[in-house]
């Protein structure tokens, strides 16, 4: 690690000790009132407490604290997420520590293609699902157990009638979720690619470049880690 890196770690562990700690002792991505914060740099969860708004909705490929941080202060906040196992802590934790209340599921009926929606258009394709309501913030998340062999995985944003505020890409398939997630962004609305520092990723940067969007990169440690990540945030 050069010189600046680590001054970079020195500075942003000085100024979130509590929630690094915090973070590293519950287990799970939290702030130093133990609220729930994305596992993004620090920096990044800065510039999103300032960019929200209560009417925004959210769709997040892969669940987690990100989805309890977007449901603090958000409208709707719908989730994909393909571990079981996971899924079910999640849900569990959900209602046990942030006092959401679930709601049985809606009835639904399948589609042929995200043109053709059912009336409940909750959940498209049958995908079994929790949904848990707040107040009057809402979080759903649906359980996919095939993501990486079902098409229908990086083109779920795309089944649902209504167009998505942020668009949080955090789990797999990541270059063809970026393809399939600008048809279905909000006009002013964002794009969050987290662990960007990969090189792998480069061809999801030369994508949004090559579709007119630009970004801000939040370079930095994350909750209870003290290795450099990147959190990119790319918009038009």
């Amino acid at each position: 690690m050069d010189q600046s890196n680590s001054k970079l770690v020195r500075d942003q562990f000085k100024a979130n000790k509590i929630s690094w700690k915090n973070s590293s002792l519950f287990g799970l991505s939290i702030d130093y009132n133990h609220q729930p914060i994305p596992w993004f740099s620090y920096s990044a969860i800065d510039y999103l407490k300032n960019k929200l708004q209560k009417n925004f909705k959210i769709f997040e490929y892969g669940c987690g604290s990100s989805s309890l941080f977007f449901s603090q202060y958000c409208q709707k906040v719908t989730s994909l997420e393909t571990n079981q196992i996971w899924f079910q802590v999640l849900c569990e934790k959900i209602t046990k520590d942030y006092d959401f209340i679930k709601k049985s599921p809606l009835t639904t009926s399948s589609i042929t293609s995200s043109n053709q929606q059912s009336k409940f258009e909750e959940t498209p394709l049958n995908l079994p699902k929790e949904k848990f309501i707040k107040n009057v913030n809402e979080l759903k998340i649906i359980l996919m157990d095939n993501g990486l062999e079902n098409p229908n995985y990086q083109n779920y944003v795309n089944l649902f009638k209504e167009k998505f505020d942020i668009i949080l890409i955090d789990s797999l398939k990541r270059y063809q979720c970026a393809i399939n997630a600008i048809n279905a962004l909000n006009h002013g609305g964002i794009i969050i690619l987290d662990d960007s520092q990969r090189s792998n990723y480069q061809k999801i940067f030369d994508f949004f470049k090559n579709n007119n969007f630009q970004k801000i990169d939040f370079l930095g440690i994350a909750p209870g880690q003290l290795s450099i990540k990147n959190t990119t945030i790319f918009f038009q």
